[in-house]
């Protein structure tokens, strides 16, 4: 098993460095006829915004993992090292 904090890097690497850029020309591509060449720079901002609500949302979760890791029973690769 792969050390957590890892996968999560690997897989927000992943997310961000492949999707980001197709949302971001997704969203352009539909913004583009109303609102022509600065298109790109309200796809810039929207993206931006959802990075800003990521990071709330990351936030209020943050207040309550260490009562639901402490609530979590133990797992059994650290029984069987005991």
């Amino acid at each position: 098993m792969g050390n957590r904090g890892g996968d999560q890097r690997l897989a927000t690497t992943l997310i961000g460095g492949g999707l980001d850029p197709l949302m971001v020309g997704a969203l352009n591509d539909s913004l583009a006829p109303d609102f022509g060449g600065d298109a790109i720079r309200y796809s810039f901002i929207v993206i931006s915004v959802l990075y800003v609500l990521a990071s709330a949302f990351y936030l209020a979760c943050s207040r309550y993992i260490a009562g639901d890791l402490d609530r979590q029973p133990p797992s059994r690769s650290s029984e069987s090292a005991r």
